[in-house]
């Protein structure tokens, strides 16, 4: 027997009274630079544990409020003491919240792994846990030394090629596509992905001159905006602007069309 199997073949202990609820985020607390660092070197555990939350439909059955582990196990077709140790794994990272030693809830994280929701992103996670996206990463170094896809290295195909052809990873990708193309809802306090618009004036006014009223202009709206040339005087028939070097037009007068001759009365 392995060192492996005999782990496994050990009794599960029994639940301890002693354990006290997570309630740290481990994301949002003060860390150290080397901690930060180990955090982001174990990210592929934490991506693991969402993905696993939301495979096995944890955030639909915690959508009503609170449970146990056991009703969470029976109702997820999990194992108890394993789903125990990803939930409170998940406490960790901010994805669920220990009420009571083994009796968890959402937080406004993991709602979004409900299906119920306009706004959720079930179907991305999915799409993420899955071969296709999940073993071209372990291959990245390959990308690196040679600017090949890791993808054609893994699978032997291109990326669309494999969507194409397989046909349960052409439905996580089209569900994904789809989750993603949604627009979420607006929620209240949420900000804008919008550019503010800039002010209409850019520089302060300063103090004594008095405003225009809307639509005609004034001195405050013509000192912020730019001179306009004037518009030239309207051509009279028959005549058109001389040249500069014309005699006796050195003042921009205009002569008079030499077909027609001004009539004497």
């Amino acid at each position: 027997m392995t060192r492996s199997e005999a782990v496994v073949a050990q009794p599960a202990p029994p639940p301890r009274e002693d354990v006290e609820p997570v309630g740290t985020d481990l994301f949002s607390a003060e860390l150290s630079p080397r901690l930060r660092l180990m955090l982001l070197a174990n990210a592929h555990r934490f991506a693991a544990i969402v993905q696993v939350a939301a495979e096995l439909g944890v955030a639909d059955r915690l959508a009503g409020g609170p449970l146990p582990v056991r009703e969470l196990a029976a109702a997820c077709g999990a194992h108890e003491q394993a789903l125990g140790r990803i939930l409170r794994s998940g406490a960790l990272l901010g994805l669920f919240r220990e009420v009571e030693p083994d009796c968890s809830e959402l937080t406004p994280v993991s709602e979004g792994l409900r299906t119920d929701l306009p706004d959720g992103v079930r179907d991305a996670v999915l799409l993420d846990g899955t071969p296709m996206f999940w073993l071209p990463f372990g291959q990245l170094a390959h990308s690196a030394r040679t600017g090949e896809p890791a993808f054609d290295a893994v699978f032997g195909r291109s990326f669309w090629s494999h969507v194409d052809s397989d046909a349960r990873s052409g439905a996580v990708f089209d569900a994904a596509m789809t989750t993603m193309s949604r627009r979420p809802a607006a929620r209240p306090g949420a900000r804008s992905s919008r550019r503010p618009r800039a002010p209409a004036r850019s520089r302060p006014r300063p103090a004594g001159r008095p405003s225009a009223p809307p639509g005609r202009p004034g001195p405050a709206r013509s000192a912020s905006s730019p001179r306009r040339r004037p518009s030239p005087p309207a051509r009279r028939p028959g005549t058109w602007p001389a040249p500069a070097s014309s005699p006796r037009t050195s003042c921009g007068r205009r002569r008079r069309s030499p077909g027609r001759r001004r009539r004497r009365w």
